[in-house]
């Protein structure tokens, strides 16, 4: 059901359509409120927007991890893909694992190919006073959950000839 209903809001509205999910929660109210045994999607929580990630990034404090990088070796893209997706991107989901955010972000590589990330940070205490974000991974969004999606995809690992 949900993914139907993201599914129309993407026909609707282009691919904007997760955007258009009213975010009007902080990240306080957001954990008072998981203390007190309610649960509420992660997606509505202000936290962790494409704006936060621009902005991590024109300051220089959005971390490249040594995972992301072995990743993106292997599956072939740059930091120039990476900083396409920063600009193209958008959060279309924000998961609390662990006392700690992640943020998957969805867009576009140099090559105009969908691709995918996860950005997160360790703790809002440590977010709020150093402002550093990790690129945890980066990845082709080959299962049917995403919205820009890779159909047909096959990923086979070239090895030495």
């Amino acid at each position: 059901m949900k993914k139907e209903i993201v599914n129309s809001l993407a026909s609707n509205y282009g691919n904007e359509g997760v955007s258009k999910v009213e975010r009007d929660l902080r990240v306080e109210q957001f954990l008072k409120l998981r203390k007190n045994g309610i649960y509420i999607e992660g997606n509505r929580v202000d936290f962790l927007t494409e704006k936060d990630i621009r902005k991590a990034f024109l300051n220089n404090y959005l971390i490249l991890s040594a995972h992301a990088q072995e990743k993106m070796s292997l599956r072939g893209y740059s930091k120039r893909d990476l900083i396409s997706l920063i600009w193209t991107g958008e959060r279309t989901e924000l998961q609390f694992q662990r006392n700690s955010f992640k943020a998957i972000i969805e867009g576009f590589d140099s090559s105009n190919n969908p691709i995918c990330m996860v950005v997160g940070c360790s703790s809002i205490e440590k977010f709020k006073k150093e402002k550093q974000l990790k690129i945890i991974t980066v990845f082709p969004p080959i299962k049917e959950k995403f919205l820009r999606r890779i159909s047909e995809y096959n990923y086979k690992k070239v090895g030495n000839v």
